[in-house]
């Protein structure tokens, strides 16, 4: 302990002090402390935290803010909105070793996903690929260089794919948990290839494509031989592990994939978003390899992106439901429960214009908040899981990739008629992002004081139609 004004008393692993304040008074004390990681000892800051404007890591964040896209706006809300995300995307950059903190890799979120995630770090390097663009380098650089190489049923590896997530400590150390990595997540490989292709014609650094073409091409081969497991031209997942996960989606607690009746989906799954990722990932790749000389592997893609299309909208869309089915279970049979996972399929690109609005209807029904998306249908009965955090990451997830293409089928004209046709305030489209728990709701005990949680997929998003800008094909977003 240092600078406390009284003695602290050490029983049953707690420090206790004794404080008897004066009106207008103030205590203080400083908590000094040694973390260590096998042989290497991080030891507590020696500045004070109420002199925390001059501690290293907020001289760090100020020179990382002068890195990113600046904003010049009349609207007060709008702007402390955007500076508010940026200082906890701040709080969520994980620095890769050996480049001076320079490039970072967005951790998940805070307190418990500080750690890279493959679907989580990807997604927020697409969110903020406009930004800071350095988000997807540092996120391709370490996924890229963790892509399995072996097949290993324990950890759900098999080569080409994309982690799930990496984790250190004893339980990793002595293989008791399988995240040495975890690959036990379907979207991570083909996100991979999305992000690299937006990140591509972000910056226009075509070395880039160059650079993570063999990881590239890696994704790509998952895709065929273990993405799709019985040769149907779908993508599904099935865990191998004794400690797997039951579900590799971005829903992936183990009772999130149900039928109408409320029964759990068991066996291979093959979600509506892993084809419309699949779908997506082929039609990027394919622009790239035309930018590489590569004309027969760009035909090649877009092939199999255009039978992808037409496959998939015939087995997953009910034209009864009026809307996509939320999965096709091991027997092929259609899962009809109404989930917003079909809202990622809008993002895709893989819904039909003449379906879009439909869709858009489906997925603003019944809303139980004016910008929010509902993540099961309030026509249904069932509750989709709402706990250990999970669901906040899902909502953010679910509402960034969703907002980004809502506005194609009708839905910015639908969301501003239910507001009698006024637009919306940022400071609401922020509460929407974080009208879950409160951090100590959701994590009882736990150390994290803010009110809360960060998460990465709940940042601010910029988003642009490079035609709306005036930005040609093959250029970089400036």
């Amino acid at each position: 302990m240092s600078r406390a004004t009284s003695r602290a008393a050490s029983a049953n692993g707690r420090l206790s002090f004794e404080v008897a304040l004066q009106p207008r008074e103030a205590w203080h004390a400083c908590l000094l402390y040694l973390l260590e990681d096998g042989e290497q000892r991080f030891h507590a800051p020696h500045d004070c935290v109420g002199e925390g404007r001059r501690s290293r890591y907020s001289l760090t964040t100020t020179e990382w803010l002068k890195t990113v896209v600046k904003i010049e706006t009349s609207n007060e809300e709008f702007y402390r909105l955007f500076r508010q995300a940026l200082e906890d995307m701040a709080a969520l950059r994980l620095p890769i070793r050996g480049t001076g903190h320079t490039i970072f890799l967005p951790a998940a979120g805070l307190p418990w996903f500080v750690a890279p995630f493959g679907r989580d770090s990807l997604i927020v390097s697409l969110q903020n690929v406009l930004v800071y663009p350095e988000f997807a380098r540092g996120a391709l650089e370490i996924l890229g260089s963790l892509q399995a190489k072996d097949d290993d049923p324990y950890r759900d590896a098999e080569p080409g794919k994309i982690l799930h997530e990496l984790r250190y400590g004893e339980l990793a150390h002595f293989k008791l948990i399988p995240h040495t990595p975890y690959y036990g997540t379907a979207d991570a490989t083909p996100l991979y290839l999305i992000t690299l292709h937006a990140a591509w014609r972000a910056t226009g650094d075509k070395a880039l494509l160059e650079r993570h073409l063999p990881t590239a091409e890696g994704c790509l081969a998952w895709i065929d031989k273990y993405g799709d497991r019985d040769g149907d031209g779908f993508q599904e997942y099935q865990t191998r592990s004794s400690a797997g996960y039951e579900n590799m989606g971005w829903k992936d607690s183990g009772d999130a994939v149900m039928y109408p009746d409320g029964s759990l989906v068991k066996g291979p799954k093959a979600l509506c978003e892993l084809q419309g990722y699949v779908y997506n990932a082929w039609v990027r790749m394919a622009e790239a390899f035309d930018a590489l000389g590569k004309p027969d592997r760009a035909k090649d893609l877009r092939a199999k992106a255009a039978s992808l299309f037409e496959r998939f909208n015939e087995a997953f869309w009910d034209e009864e439901l009026g809307f996509y089915v939320y999965a096709l279970d091991g027997n092929k049979n259609k899962v009809l429960t109404v989930a917003s996972n079909a809202g990622h399929c809008l993002w895709c690109g893989i819904v039909p214009r003449a379906r879009a609005k439909r869709v858009v209807d489906r997925l603003m029904d019944g809303l139980g908040h004016s910008h929010a998306v509902r993540r099961s249908s309030g026509i249904q009965s069932i509750q989709l899981p709402d706990r250990l955090g999970v669901a906040a990451r899902q909502r953010h997830h679910c509402h960034g990739l969703q907002i980004l293409r809502l506005w194609r089928g009708g839905g910015a004209g639908r969301a501003r008629r239910e507001r009698g046709g006024e637009p919306f305030p940022a400071q609401s489209a922020a509460g929407a992002l974080h009208r879950g728990r409160t951090h100590r709701e959701q994590f009882p005990g736990s150390v994290y004081r803010g009110e809360r949680t960060p998460s990465v997929g709940g940042r601010l998003r910029l988003h642009a139609d490079p035609g709306s800008l005036g930005i040609s094909t093959g250029c970089a977003a400036q």
